[in-house]
């Protein structure tokens, strides 16, 4: 299983191409069966189609702009779970009732990485700890899966500043970890070494701490004024949801801001801000404007379109479309909760 960013890797050596040729909007998950349109810049001598083993390609057309994250529009989820108890059809049974049309428009898992920290790394570069920021980005191996990476990242763990020991134990396929272990074991100057992280990985990392305040903002307003009686559970912790359809129907249309420095009011996340010991003025970057965060609002519901669903021996089929920006997972999550 690969995702995104992997595939274009890919895709970009088999056609001895640059990747910074390829455009494409938004990242699928690597567990998935997925399908998404690419756009490769001033690629001329192709074939209609390439098969790469687990990826696919097939030419549908040639346009005069790249692709951007704006146009997506929606996407549409096919989902196959199977060995259901009984216990859980049950459950199903009551929740479906209830998140038929909308559901909380929680940020999920995979916003936070595969490894549920880089909301973490995104706050320390907020702080402009850069020091800490690539140590947890190199080091922290708790929901690492390869027996190698773990071996490498608990080393360094262990013996942080032995960076030429950690560069013969970091595997290849950590590309990004070794360029940073590279330069590091010629230099110690921790905000020099983020240019060895890709500028799309460095604003992920500060967009999902900004969505991590986000999840707070919301689980906050359902907490004071719901109780804490329904939540979901993610890698980095609980977010309170209600379970009642017509005091779920009656918060459709109410936006949230994103945390940004320029939000319009900055009493929504006064709270949470000196809980997390941040202010506004760190959120811009005057020497790296990319990273900025600035606010946008976001609806506090997914509305659910075409919902359908089938159970058969213990096996479920069920298809919906969200809007972009909402996440599958966070939804089948709502129809299993407790």
């Amino acid at each position: 299983m690969i995702n995104t960013i992997n595939a274009i890797k890919i895709i970009a050596r088999k056609l001895h191409i640059s990747k910074r040729k390829i455009y494409f909007a938004g990242e699928k998950d690597k567990n998935t069966i997925s399908e998404q349109y690419i756009a490769i810049r001033n690629f001329n001598d192709f074939k209609d189609e390439y098969n790469f083993g687990n990826i696919y390609l097939k030419y549908v057309g040639s346009y005069d702009e790249p692709l951007k994250i704006s146009d997506i529009k929606y996407n549409y989820f096919r989902i196959t779970i199977r060995e259901l108890s009984n216990e859980e059809i049950n459950i199903f049974n009551k929740n479906i009732e209830i998140f038929d049309r909308y559901y909380f428009n929680y940020f999920d898992d995979q916003r936070f990485g595969n490894r549920g920290n880089n909301y973490i790394i995104g706050k320390y570069i907020i702080k402009r700890d850069y020091e800490n920021a690539i140590k947890v980005f190199l080091t922290d191996y708790k929901n690492e899966k390869r027996e190698d990476a773990i071996r490498a990242r608990k080393f360094l763990y262990e013996n942080w500043g032995k960076f030429k020991e950690a560069l013969r134990m970091f595997p290849n396929y950590l590309d990004v970890e070794r360029s940073l272990l590279n330069y590091l074991s010629r230099e110690e100057n921790y905000k020099r070494a983020l240019k060895y992280i890709p500028k799309r990985l460095l604003k992920m990392f500060v967009h999902s701490y900004q969505s991590y305040l986000w999840n707070k903002l919301l689980s906050n307003y359902i907490k004071n004024n719901y109780g804490e009686e329904s939540f979901i559970e993610t890698k980095i912790g609980k977010f309170y949801i209600i379970k009642d359809k017509k005091e779920i129907e009656k918060l459709k249309d109410i936006k949230f801001p994103l945390v940004g420095y320029d939000i319009k009011d900055k009493n929504i996340y006064r709270d949470i801000l000196r809980e997390e010991g941040i202010n506004y003025e760190e959120l811009k970057f005057e020497d790296k404007p990319s990273l900025t965060l600035l606010s946008t609002e976001r609806n506090i519901l997914s509305e659910v379109k075409n919902l359908e669903y089938n159970i058969n021996n213990n096996t479920m089929i069920i298809s919906f479309i969200l809007d972009k920006g909402s996440f599958a997972t966070m939804y089948i999550k709502h129809l299993f909760s407790k």
